[in-house]
């Protein structure tokens, strides 16, 4: 075969005779090492050469050491260990084949036409524990992570619950009082109607009702359950017949609707800073886990302040979306 200007000449059988005079000394290759060579100098570049001569450049002098001390080797074992002449054939043939570039080029072109390429079967199997290794370990990361996406969305699920048990609680409570409200002033209404006080009468009703309405919008007040303040507020103005007072409802009215929108355009504000930040902030070597919670209790805030916001679906979209970030 020709590689540029240079004529080698290697044989199907040189090729068959050195993979099968390596595959013996890699079967006895910890006689390669001296008795107390503790770090197998010699097996260690043994295996170099077997498994990198056929697929790898030709490096200068790389072989040279490994040579010289596989034919040391060699001569310490002695013409009665068959394992020396093996060794001496396989350097042989190796160095004819390190003899250039062309020949060099031409033994991998041959070997590799044959099929007879050396294969690392211990690197094989380490390379493969260590990616079983590395998707047991991904796996797990996924479980955890899973596991904890999985607890904050139930946590978030029963608050949420806990909220609205709360809310229909109140409620209920506000009918109970209601439907006893009216239950007393009925009894009063018949000792009323001997007096002729009818009107009285139902005024009184519509000025109890409306009282309480106006406690339990202020709680919720209290509470930034802005939507449900509001809520009980246009009911007790409804109610309420007296100009001067419905003045006074209509006034806090929107006062509330101003403080609802200043504090939840804060709270909207303070959201998109710490989306912002985690935007820049590499998840490579762990989450943020202490920033990430703080911006769901943000968003949970605002949900309470007013559900109905526009931009609560995309905060928290944009949220979960680091949540779920692995880099």
């Amino acid at each position: 075969m020709i590689m540029g200007n240079e004529t080698t000449n290697i044989s199907i059988q040189e090729i068959n005779d050195w993979c099968s005079t390596g595959a013996t000394i890699l079967l006895h290759c910890n006689k390669l090492n001296p008795r107390g060579d503790t770090l197998q100098n010699n097996s260690t570049k043994f295996k170099v050469l077997y498994f990198d001569l056929s697929n790898t450049p030709l490096p200068s002098d790389k072989y040279q050491a490994t040579f010289k001390a596989l034919n040391k080797r060699a001569g310490q074992l002695g013409s009665a260990d068959k394992l020396s002449d093996t060794i001496k054939d396989f350097i042989a043939l190796s160095q004819k084949f390190c003899k250039n570039e062309a020949a060099h080029k031409e033994f991998q072109l041959l070997i590799r036409k044959e099929g007879k390429i050396p294969v690392d079967e211990e690197e094989i199997k380490r390379r493969k524990a260590e990616e079983q290794r590395r998707e047991r370990e991904a796996a797990e990361r996924a479980r955890r992570e899973r596991e904890e996406r999985e607890a904050r969305e139930r946590a978030a699920r029963e608050a949420d619950e806990k909220a609205i048990r709360e809310r229909h609680a109140r409620e209920a409570a506000r009918k109970i009082r209601k439907v006893r409200n009216i239950f007393l002033i009925a009894i009063l209404l018949v000792g009323f109607l001997l007096y002729g006080a009818i009107k009285y009468d139902y005024i009184q009703l519509d000025y109890i009702e409306s009282k309480e309405l106006l406690t339990e919008a202020e709680n919720c007040f209290a509470n930034e359950e802005y939507n449900d303040a509001l809520h009980y507020f246009r009911q007790a103005e409804k109610l309420v017949s007296n100009n001067k007072k419905r003045r006074q409802i209509s006034d806090r009215i929107s006062e509330v609707g101003k403080i609802q929108t200043e504090r939840t355009n804060e709270i909207k504000s303070e959201i998109q800073t710490f989306l912002n930040t985690l935007s820049k902030v590499s998840f490579k070597y762990g989450k943020p886990v202490n920033d990430i919670e703080k911006t769901q209790e943000k968003i949970d805030l605002l949900k309470k302040m007013n559900p109905q916001d526009p931009n609560l679906k995309n905060l928290q979209r944009d949220l979960d979306y680091h949540k779920n970030r692995t880099r």
